[in-house]
């Protein structure tokens, strides 16, 4: 587990005499600035999901906060201490917070860029959220853009395999495969995530699935591997069952159309 409510710490007391300095800024204009920058986003960027969160997952205790905010030019993870001014993050909330950008020591973790927060404060609630939809070739790079890199992704209608029949406590591959054979690494990481530590003891689905995540890369050079973590699976919906759908809403819009 990442230990950075250190830094939080210091970031946040910096910001008691440097914080009129720091810049404000939205999501793209932060991630082209340097390591170590105070920020302000005040972008008012929404949360679309949450990564980690204080509290006991699968027997692993977790101290941090880690969450994914979008705006309308990128979306980021935010890092923090349960010191956020108070605050308890809520997917559709839109926030605005101040931090340092990507720290040098641990950042961009594993190519995710990343905010350290220090203070977090909610400006509005109940926005929609919807992930981006992508596929295994626009996720399989060893260096992500930033139009994949921190934003919430759905991958749709895959396979996983090779690896334990069962999500342990342990960091584990898997390789996900799609329709046109396409493959990954799918790496369950509950040692950084609790969200992938709730899952823990859970069979893993042998049929397609759905899978919510984040895009991410282990090691540099040659030795750099495309990874997707998983936050969420779910079993993808049957292809009758959504011809019957489809079907069913074209007949029920005929009937009205009929009785007008």
């Amino acid at each position: 587990m990442r230990m950075k409510y250190l830094l939080v710490g210091i970031v946040w007391m910096a910001a008691a005499f440097f914080g009129a300095n720091a810049l404000a800024a939205n999501i793209s204009t932060i991630e082209a600035g340097g390591p170590d920058t105070l920020v302000t986003l005040d972008s008012n960027p929404v949360i679309t999901s949450i990564l980690s969160q204080p509290g006991t997952f699968g027997a692993r205790t977790y101290l941090d906060w880690s969450f994914l905010v979008q705006d309308s030019t990128g979306s980021i993870d935010i890092y923090g201490t349960p010191v956020l001014n108070g605050y308890t993050p809520k997917i559709g909330d839109a926030i605005t917070l101040f931090g340092t950008n990507s720290p040098s020591r641990f950042a961009p973790y594993n190519q995710i860029p990343e905010i350290v927060a220090a203070d977090v404060v909610r400006v509005s609630s109940g926005n929609p959220v919807a992930p981006t939809v992508a596929t295994i070739p626009q996720l399989s790079q060893t260096t992500l853009p930033f139009s994949i890199a921190g934003y919430d992704i759905e991958l749709q209608n895959v396979l996983i395999s090779c690896g334990p029949a069962t999500f342990s406590s342990a960091n584990t591959s898997y390789t996900i495969r799609d329709a046109a054979n396409d493959s990954m690494t799918l790496l369950f990481s509950p040692a950084t995530y609790s969200t992938d530590g709730a899952m823990v003891g859970n069979t893993v689905p042998t049929g397609l699935v759905d899978i919510f995540g984040i895009d991410s890369v282990s090691g540099t050079g040659g030795s750099a591997t495309a990874q997707f973590i998983p936050i969420a699976i779910t079993a993808a919906p049957e292809p009758g069952a959504v011809s019957v759908l489809a079907a069913s809403g074209a007949l029920l819009a005929l009937g009205l159309r009929k009785r007008r």
